[in-house]
């Protein structure tokens, strides 16, 4: 196992993480022993994933990672690891699917936030060493996200993924209240929209909103179906991050679900991988 408590990049073969090797952070290449030993000592993981041509990674090597109180604070509470995505494509290509899920964008230095055993919870690219007014400083994000993810452990714990079942699921009263709502609601929209004596600029107009209520029906299902159903079955890592943040507060839904995080108000969003 090696030594957690210091940079071990010198020991790289990578030439963009060999230039990390002078941070204060303590760095370390992934591998199966650093999950484990995340695991062992209970910590959530921070993973920063970039390429030795990247302008912004060499940027944020030189700010928020040279940053000693920054650095204190990863090394107190996360397991930190450095990743090229030359070397490692399919962990650039897990992350940055998160990150497209959370904010629809992407980019590099692709930072995730992550659960001991891989299940990630915020991400963001650059973010300055200092707090300005429109943006957040890296240190203040870590420390919120670590606030939040020490705060929601029942959360993380229900959400985690199990082994589908080909039984239904069991009516809980939850269930039998959705039902009992939705399933008269919709007939009567289908009825009006059947219904040829109404004129036909209304019926224009009511499809244009029949086909809103539909979309928010679905998203809904989608995200809150689990929560009913026990959170056993997640069917991807954006309606796990989705369900955390509607736990945390305000949220809303628009065509591709992205999520406000009132928590994190003023920060733009920032690029995610599963």
């Amino acid at each position: 196992m090696p030594d957690l408590k210091r940079n071990n990049l010198d020991k790289s073969l990578s030439p963009y993480l060999l230039q990390h090797i002078a941070n204060p952070v303590w760095w370390q290449e992934w591998s199966p022993e650093i999950i484990a030993g995340a695991v062992a000592e209970g910590k959530p993981l921070f993973v920063s994933v970039g390429y030795a041509t990247c302008h912004w990674c060499h940027v944020m090597a030189a700010e928020a990672f040279s940053d000693s109180d920054t650095a204190n604070y990863l090394n107190s509470h996360y397991i930190c690891i450095k990743v090229d995505r030359e070397q490692r494509p399919d962990i650039d290509q897990f992350l940055m699917n998160f990150l497209h899920a959370q904010s629809g964008s992407g980019g590099w230095p692709l930072n995730v936030f992550l659960t001991a055993d891989l299940r990630p919870i915020y991400a963001l690219t650059y973010a300055p060493v200092r707090s300005s007014q429109t943006q957040h400083s890296f240190l203040n994000i870590a420390e919120m996200v670590y606030d939040h993810y020490k705060k929601m452990p029942t959360i993380f714990r229900c959400l985690s993924p199990g082994k589908k079942s080909r039984r239904p699921p069991e009516q809980t009263p939850w269930l039998r209240i959705y039902y009992l709502i939705m399933t008269p609601f919709m007939a009567v929209l289908v009825w009006v929209k059947n219904f040829r004596p109404i004129p036909r600029c209304c019926i224009f107009c009511f499809s244009f909103v029949w086909r809103r209520i539909l979309m928010l029906r679905h998203y809904a299902a989608k995200l809150l179906m689990p929560c009913v159903y026990g959170g056993s079955t997640i069917i991807c890592r954006a309606e796990f991050s989705a369900i955390v943040w509607i736990a945390a507060g305000q949220f809303r839904i628009s065509k591709k679900c992205f999520m406000t995080r009132p928590w994190l108000s003023g920060v733009s969003p920032s690029p995610i991988k599963s």
